[in-house]
């Protein structure tokens, strides 16, 4: 048994125009120089590449068309900053929390916004809260953060209130215009949005007309801590596992644990991945060893176009009483060209 199942999420679901928290920032004195700007740390409690994941980086590409700073598509056209998700609404209802990036004042905060899926919810019912609950953030220099989609209930500051970096503004929720639990964060230098990598504009501020450039230390504004932790990755397999079905992708973005564990006697033994940031040719490959000879390798058809999310799987049908007693070993991993660029492994113990 060979299956795949996958998708393209909403990309209108990332795009936030922070309408009723960004229109009301204040306008800084012409005097502050961006030299007096501080780095800005990690604003989610998590840790990048295990509990949270950057799904999408900002687009740099001021052309029309669509680049990361990297020169990847790990991004969408217009996107203004950089997503952290979360593995799903169950992890975000646990409480992850947002922090202040830098130290700084709060300028405008909104909270009472229901935490539901775009896509389940629908546009009309959002309205002009995009940004859903949020926070913006005024520091030295000039900056300027935002902070969107935090969980309803969760804003603990209020305005004019001065905070320290690393303090808890709220919770990655999932209200406004989000389709997953994630923070979308906003960097603007005197109004302007920039790209925190770079130090260079986004969205409909982005300048390179079709260039990118790799992430800059002297330019970007991220801290040295948060410059290695988070850089810059193509691709990211956010979840493998063991289950008796390929789960689908909106099951896992409600509960990452939603897929059905496999028993002795299940009617399928499947290893499962799920990937985010997928491009136009990329392929996934599935491989699993286990006892009794037990073997599977599977990989999809190059992928027709990028891909947001995607969830795929290989495995058998039970033919027998039970499955063999003993460890099974899977590996999954994301080819694009001739290089694995993501991988992850499982293992699951039959008794």
């Amino acid at each position: 048994m060979r299956q795949t199942a996958g998708r393209v999420t909403r990309r209108a679901a990332q795009r936030v125009a922070a309408r009723g928290l960004a229109g009301a920032a204040l306008l800084f004195a012409a005097g502050a120089v961006a030299q007096d700007a501080p780095r800005l740390a990690l604003p989610v409690a998590c840790e990048l590449g295990r509990t949270c994941f950057v799904q999408h980086y900002a687009d740099v590409d001021g052309s029309g068309g669509v680049s990361d700073h990297a020169c990847g598509a790990a991004t969408y056209d217009g996107h203004n900053g950089i997503d952290f998700r979360l593995l799903s609404a169950a992890q975000a209802r646990g409480g992850v929390g947002v922090l202040a990036a830098a130290d700084g004042t709060v300028l405008r905060v909104r909270d009472g916004v229901a935490d539901a899926f775009a896509r389940e919810r629908g546009r009309t019912a959002i309205g002009d809260r995009e940004c859903g609950n949020g926070v913006i953030l005024q520091h030295a220099g000039g900056l300027e953060t935002q902070y969107c989609h935090l969980l309803e209930g969760s804003v603990a500051v209020r305005p004019g209130q001065a905070v320290r970096v690393g303090e808890a503004l709220g919770r990655v929720g999932y209200s406004g215009l989000a389709d997953f639990a994630h923070l979308h964060f906003v960097v603007r230098r005197d109004g302007r949005e920039l790209d925190p990598y770079t130090g260079l504009g986004t969205g409909k501020a982005a300048s390179l007309s079709g260039a990118c450039r790799a992430a800059d230390a002297t330019r970007g504004l991220w801290s040295a801590a948060m410059a290695r932790d988070g850089a810059y990755r193509p691709a990211d397999i956010i979840q493998v596992g063991f289950s008796e079905v390929i789960p689908q992708w909106q099951a896992l973005e409600r509960d990452h644990d939603a897929a059905p564990i496999v028993r002795s006697d299940s009617p399928q033994l499947v290893f499962y991945v799920r990937a985010i940031k997928l491009a136009a040719g990329d392929r996934l490959r599935i491989e699993i060893n286990g006892p009794s000879g037990f073997r599977v390798a599977h990989t999809t058809a190059p992928l027709e176009r990028a891909q947001a999310i995607r969830v795929v799987g290989a495995g058998k049908r039970l033919t027998t009483a039970r499955w063999a007693a003993g460890r099974y070993e899977a590996e999954a991993g994301v080819v694009r060209g001739d290089t694995v660029i993501a991988k992850a492994a499982g293992t699951l113990t039959l008794p």
